[in-house]
């Protein structure tokens, strides 16, 4: 008998600078997440803050490539919410998620 597919699991979602940083420098994030079945994971980030109007925004859509560089603008300075959603393909279709994490920045 098999044993059900499980949904990806996200551990992580980390800046490579620690908040905060004078507006206008390149923050690399990144995502990590467990899939016990070792499907290929996929990673999309959403963005909200003074650049996106407050509203939330795909900054990176559906990808295997768990980094994301938010290049702001020195105009962009405020503070923000990063978020990432995870999935394997196998359960939430590609209007869903299996997992999500999100963190602020300023």
């Amino acid at each position: 008998m098999l044993r059900p597919n499980s949904p990806p699991k996200l551990i992580s979602l980390k800046p490579e600078k620690p908040s905060s940083q004078k507006a206008g420098t390149a923050i690399k994030w990144t995502a990590s997440a467990a899939d016990q079945d070792r499907d290929p994971v996929l990673y999309r980030f959403w963005l909200k803050g003074p650049s996106t109007g407050n509203a939330w925004k795909i900054v990176q859509d559906w990808s295997t490539r768990n980094q994301w560089t938010w290049a702001n603008a020195p105009r962009d300075a405020g503070a923000y919410s990063v978020y990432v959603y995870a999935r394997d393909g196998k359960h939430a279709p590609p209007t869903g998620y299996d997992s999500a994490m999100g963190t602020s920045y300023v």
